[in-house]
């Protein structure tokens, strides 16, 4: 992506560290329209990668999902650990932030 003087670029942060406790189970493995929620997420980032319309991005995820992971990884996206996910999406918010601003993006 070639930004002019001014231009600022957008960045993916994929929240994806939480349990789906309210939901039931984990729901971004939840199959919707034949895949993997969370392969619907990947897939529509990747795009948006290859367009231009976003720079690039992050993805938070529990230390060793490798289930999760696989499909934001494959994606492009960058994978950042949370090890105080049960804290609550605020400590996902602060890994995702924290990673792409140490990115010096």
């Amino acid at each position: 992506m070639d930004l002019t003087a001014g231009e600022r670029a957008a960045y993916a942060l994929v929240l994806a560290a939480g349990k789906g406790l309210r939901f039931g189970g984990d729901k971004l493995l939840a199959p919707f329209h034949g895949k993997p929620l969370i392969a619907h997420v990947g897939i529509a980032t990747a795009q948006a990668m290859a367009t231009g319309f976003l720079a690039g991005g992050v993805a938070v995820v529990r230390p060793g999902d490798t289930r999760l992971g696989w499909h934001l990884d494959t994606a492009g996206l960058e994978l950042v650990p949370n090890p105080d996910a049960d804290a609550g999406i605020a400590s996902s918010i602060r890994c995702g932030l924290n990673a792409l601003a140490a990115g010096s993006r």
